[in-house]
């Protein structure tokens, strides 16, 4: 989580929802906040494409990311049974309450696949969001991968494994 500064400016592109044209997630990933909570090295300038989302996504790709969100199986990562989507939807929504509290109308989702660091892997496994919070002027970054590669997991779903 990353404190966003006083800005008219920024504040002025956050509310028509377009921070991109202001190079602000290229700003926020190359920062010594998120770079140093990483632990990665990253790019002077990273310029990811972000789609822009409501709020009201958050948890549902939350779980999604959860449940198919890699090269392993959804049955290997977790005991498959009859609730354990529910459960990640669950979880999901703890984060989501977590970020967004009920304030739904003050915040925006912002997300990409594009591999802005080396940290990355295959670009199918790959997520960054940055849920922006207007009013308490927090960013909240997540970022997920998987060290293992497309073709293994179309093998192993193919059964060739």
């Amino acid at each position: 989580c990353v404190r966003i500064p006083e800005s008219p400016a920024i504040d002025w592109f956050a509310a028509r929802n377009c921070l991109a044209d202001v190079n602000f997630f290229g700003h926020l990933l190359a920062s010594d906040a998120v770079a140093g909570e990483l632990g990665v090295a990253v790019p002077e300038h990273p310029d990811p494409s972000f789609t822009v989302e409501s709020s009201l996504t958050l948890d549902g790709v939350l779980a999604e990311e959860l449940v198919h969100g890699g090269t392993r199986s959804f049955e290997t990562t977790l005991d498959q049974q009859y609730g354990a989507y529910a459960r990640a939807k669950r979880l999901a929504e703890d984060c989501r309450d977590e970020i967004i509290e009920d304030r739904y109308e003050e915040a925006t989702l912002h997300r990409t696949r594009e591999a802005w660091c080396e940290w990355f892997g295959d670009p199918a496994w790959n997520l960054t969001l940055v849920a922006v919070d207007r009013r308490y002027r927090w960013a909240w970054v997540l970022v997920a991968t998987d060290d293992g590669r497309l073709e293994a997991a179309a093998r192993q779903a193919s059964g060739a494994d």
